[in-house]
């Protein structure tokens, strides 16, 4: 079904269509217990964000003629044209981001990746998501534990510029730990008699 939901946002030309998708969705987050208001905002926040910042200046007459709804200056102006281009936009980033969140929240890993595989999706790029995952979990828990260790360590807060600086050279040392570790992950699979296949 979230196939059908995907397919449909990504080729539908109706705003209509597209928003009673999304009203599906929202029923299929209710009926698998997940926070409602908490989903809402959250795909709603970040749909709006970036395709709002991405396609905002597609509502001008210089990028998409029409009827003038607000004049901005003499020559440019917001068009009803670059208003619908807008809406169906947002409305069909907001479908298929909802469906993408929901699938990841609600299905395990395993199954995901199994579901990759029936779409014959290559064994690399599989192997690529499968280890990216558990990399990047590891990794988050390396930050977790250096933020913790500053929090228990700092008595009084310091200024503004070495809060920077040591913010800085975190984000150097975790760059170099990601390395590392990423490397002792691809000797450790060559030890075990992996090819690259």
């Amino acid at each position: 079904m979230r196939l059908i939901l995907i397919l449909t946002s990504i080729f539908t030309p109706y705003l209509f269509t597209l928003l009673v998708g999304y009203a599906l969705l929202l029923l299929l987050v209710y009926l698998s217990k997940l926070n409602i208001r908490h989903f809402i905002l959250r795909s709603t926040i970040i749909v709006g964000f970036f395709s709002g910042l991405v396609m905002l200046p597609a509502t001008l007459n210089i990028f998409i003629e029409g009827k003038p709804i607000l004049k901005l200056t003499s020559t440019l102006a917001i068009t009803d044209n670059g208003l619908n281009f807008l809406s169906l936009f947002y409305a069909r980033s907001l479908a298929m981001t909802t469906t993408s969140i929901l699938l990841v929240l609600t299905t395990k890993r395993e199954e995901l990746l199994g579901a990759l595989k029936v779409l014959r999706v290559p064994a690399f790029f599989t192997m690529i998501i499968s280890l990216s995952y558990r990399f990047f979990a590891t990794l988050v828990k390396v930050i977790e534990n250096i933020h913790l260790a500053r929090r228990s360590r700092t008595i009084k807060i310091n200024d503004t510029k070495t809060e920077r600086r040591w913010v800085a050279s975190r984000i150097g040392w975790t760059f170099k730990k990601a390395v590392d570790m990423s490397n002792e992950v691809t000797q450790a699979m060559i030890s075990r008699g992996w090819q690259g296949d």
